[in-house]
């Protein structure tokens, strides 16, 4: 097994208030966009660092909690969902400066199994890491091969004046594809676009900050859904109803979701507003009632004919506690390769449990194919 070892004092996070209820207050907010890396995050997330001992910075140095000549620290894991990127580290700059400090986790870490970077999601990736300290404040941030010795060569288009607030929890994720889609060829633009690629067209790969919540409201979990799969139309994500060998929408929680956005309250439906809980927060979460060996669905938001759309994704025989906070991502998927050829999957839901604890930087995600037809 692959050994990834700290090479400084830094710290990796993991919440662990998927089983009791941590609370925190939120509140109705307009609709976030992926696309839109700018403005502040609704960072709530005071709780976030209740469950360390001391904060590190990526320099490896270390403060108490609370001592006034300590810097401030945010939290973020890095996400690769760019289907055709391959493994990716990242790097950080003040906003508009040219020089980019980094890669992060090269720098930090140490792997006795070769390259160290975070792979699309499949059998031998969660394709997120999990939530480690870094430098407070805006940024702009630029996603690399892993791999590479510096921080000059970015793929896809850089996320500008990010917001990583002090102690607040955030996702730096890598979306849309170099090609076909993005319009952009690996083999002649070895940077992917980069910072200079100008428009890495409408699916090309980008770099995209998510503020993330900590907790979920007492008696209920956090649920978001983030629209990452290139070409798709708006979906609704819901539940599954099946009827002899079809397989259709049942109750939905969010619909018309559109690619590089994440739910919001203009997505929400109204049967979700189950509780007397805050139905929906600025970056997107949803308080709903935990659900046991429920199959979620993903499918268009409607169908030509106008009918119930059948689902383009699945993800089956779910169980989710009061307390958790979860984040689920439409996604492409690996396609299978053998003697007979390439066999294409369909679309794959992505569930991330966000304040699950994790042993290492890997981040607590599981991955499911779909063998449907595709949108």
């Amino acid at each position: 097994m692959e050994r990834i070892v700290p090479r400084k004092a830094l710290v990796v996070v993991g919440i662990g208030c998927a089983v009791v209820g941590c609370g925190n207050g939120d509140d109705s907010a307009a609709p976030t966009s992926v696309l839109d890396a700018g403005g502040p995050a609704d960072a709530r997330p005071t709780d976030a660092t209740t469950t360390h001992d001391a904060q590190a910075d990526a320099n490896g140095s270390s403060q108490a909690p609370g001592d006034a000549t300590a810097p401030a620290y945010a939290f973020a894991r890095l996400a690769q969902w760019s289907i055709d990127a391959g493994p990716i580290d990242f790097c950080l700059a003040s906003p508009g400066s040219p020089t980019f400090h980094g890669p992060f986790l090269s720098t930090n870490f140490t792997s006795d199994g070769g390259i160290l970077g975070v792979d699309f999601p499949g059998p031998s990736s969660t394709g997120v890491t999990a939530y480690l300290a870094t430098p407070a404040g805006p940024f702009d941030v630029r996603v690399i091969a892993a791999g590479s010795q510096d921080c000059t060569c970015g793929i896809g288009l850089d996320a500008k004046n990010a917001a990583l607030a002090t102690k607040s929890l955030s996702t730096i994720a890598l979306i849309g594809e170099t090609a076909p889609g993005g319009g952009l060829d690996a083999a002649t633009e070895p940077c992917h676009g980069g910072a200079s690629s100008g428009d890495a067209g409408a699916y090309g790969p980008q770099v995209v900050v998510l503020p993330d919540d900590p907790s979920a409201p007492t008696g209920y979990l956090a649920v978001r859904f983030v629209n990452a799969l290139p070409l798709a139309p708006p979906v609704t994500l819901g539940t599954s109803v099946t009827t002899g060998s079809a397989t259709v929408q049942g109750g939905s929680f969010f619909t018309g979701v559109a690619y590089g956005t994440a739910s919001s309250s203009a997505n929400l439906v109204a049967a979700t507003l189950r509780s007397p809980a805050p139905p929906i927060d600025r970056n997107g979460y949803a308080s709903i009632l935990p659900f046991a060996m429920t199959n979620l669905t993903v499918a268009p938001a409607a169908s030509p004919d106008g009918g119930a759309a059948p689902a383009i994704a699945l993800l089956p025989n779910v169980s989710i506690g009061a307390g958790a906070v979860v984040t689920l991502a439409l996604l492409p998927s690996l396609p299978d390769v053998d003697d007979a050829g390439v066999h294409p999957h369909a679309p794959q839901l992505l569930e991330c449990i966000d304040n699950a604890g994790t042993l290492d930087i890997v981040g607590t995600c599981v991955v499911t194919p779909t063998d449907r037809s595709g949108p």
